[in-house]
């Protein structure tokens, strides 16, 4: 993604976006579903804020919020995330609310040596519409 960049035409946020989901791959909420009822090792990333996760995710998600997901993935980081960090070979579904930014966090992903990143298209909004389930807590 970032070969593309010439210092004569910087790159504009639309143009990131263009550039990330041309290069991962998406899946529908259906499809992350039977993945997951299938009980295949996928490892779901959640990466909105604390905030947003709090109002609502997908079972089982691991929140590593975008903001620190650099960091928390790289393996000689002491603040990574083992659990994340370690995950290079399995895979990884990935969603945000909507598709840009998560196409961006997938596409980074993959840049940092992660063989196997799908991203869920256009994120929690499109699995709220879908009515898939979703689990609501507050931590205080």
């Amino acid at each position: 993604m970032y070969d593309t960049f010439r210092p004569d035409r910087p790159m504009t946020l639309a143009d990131f976006i263009r550039c990330a989901k041309a290069c991962t791959r998406r899946i529908t909420p259906m499809a992350l579903i039977k993945k997951l009822q299938a009980r295949q090792d996928v490892l779901l990333i959640d990466v909105r804020e604390h905030s947003e996760c709090e109002a609502g995710h997908i079972p089982g998600a691991r929140l590593v919020s975008r903001s620190i997901l650099e960091a928390a993935v790289a393996p000689t980081y002491s603040k990574r995330v083992p659990e994340v960090s370690s995950a290079r070979n399995q895979l990884l579904a990935v969603y945000w609310v909507t598709g840009g930014r998560l196409a961006m966090a997938a596409a980074m992903l993959q840049m940092m040596d992660f063989e196997n990143v799908l991203n869920l298209g256009d994120g929690s909004t499109r699995w709220d519409t879908e009515a898939m389930p979703e689990i609501h807590e507050a931590s205080y």
